[in-house]
């Protein structure tokens, strides 16, 4: 699955799922940056880079300060002489594999589905590639309508407008 779609799946999953707030629906990408690069300590910017590099999407500094004040809180990370220690047991603890894994079964489904839809609606065959660039792309043009759940968003995409 593409990385920035992974990133956006486990974004939308933990915030449906796990009822939790966006701060927090970030917290198990950055574990797993963190536990990618098996970092003993991080900045804002190592963070930032992690995240684009990871799962290509940039966050705003501001957003990650927020994020390891979190992770902070709930015992992930801690603030010594203005450097974020990580806790490494327990960042690799809260990294999931089975929603992964649970993810790329949906994903998957999802691109067999568009390619059957493309296939009987248009007659056309879709790669698999041309799937996820196409989701990438409505991602893109309406994610803060979709992450936030804003009702004027809802009725646009319903009636099948753009920002």
């Amino acid at each position: 699955m593409n990385k920035t779609l992974f990133g956006l799946a486990l974004i939308s999953y933990n915030w449906e799922h796990s009822k939790q707030d966006i701060i927090d629906s970030y917290i198990p990408l950055v574990c797993n940056t963190i536990k990618s690069k098996a970092y003993s300590k991080v900045t804002r910017e190592l963070v930032q880079n992690g995240f684009d590099e990871n799962y290509g999407i940039h966050i705003p500094l501001g957003a990650i300060e927020s994020i390891l004040k979190r992770m902070s809180k709930n015992g992930l990370l801690n603030k010594q002489s203005g450097e974020w220690l990580v806790e490494y047991d327990k960042v690799c603890e809260l990294v999931k594999n089975e929603d992964k894994d649970e993810l790329d079964i949906a994903f998957q489904e999802l691109i067999v589905e568009l390619n059957k839809y493309s296939s009987e609606v248009f007659s056309i065959h879709l790669s698999n590639e041309d799937i996820e660039a196409g989701i990438i792309a409505f991602f893109k043009e309406n994610d803060l309508d979709l992450l936030f759940a804003n009702s004027n968003g809802r009725k646009r995409l319903a009636k099948g407008e753009g920002k």
